[in-house]
């Protein structure tokens, strides 16, 4: 004699309520640290114009066989100063943003008692 047990498939039950529904909620970001975010993102973002710009600057000047070397020169090492100073910028911002999101981690683990999800 063999017994059968019914096998009981949760996976069509509909959730008790709309929040066993939805899932778990995910965490929202703070408005300061969204803002940051904001601002780092436009800063990296007009570096790379910047460094963009200088290389044009460099690169692309009308008239460059009637200019006297020195001229070439001058115009040569302004673009490529433009491109440095802007790439400069764009690994600080981009040093400075990466610390600000550790420190936010480390905060908010912190605050939750150390535990990781």
């Amino acid at each position: 004699m063999v017994l059968s047990v019914p096998v009981i498939d949760d996976s069509t039950r509909a959730p008790a309520t709309r929040a066993q529904a939805a899932g778990p909620r995910p965490r929202r970001v703070p408005v300061a640290l969204r803002v940051i975010l904001i601002v780092l993102g436009l800063l990296l973002a007009s570096a790379i114009v910047g460094t963009i710009a200088g290389f044009r600057k460099s690169f692309s000047v009308d008239g460059v066989e009637s200019m006297e070397p020195r001229e070439k020169a001058r115009i040569l090492a302004e673009g490529i100063s433009l491109a440095m100073n802007s790439m400069a910028l764009a690994v600080l911002v981009a040093v400075v943003g990466g610390l600000i999101l550790l420190g936010y981690w480390i905060a908010t683990g912190k605050r939750r008692g150390g535990e990781e999800r």
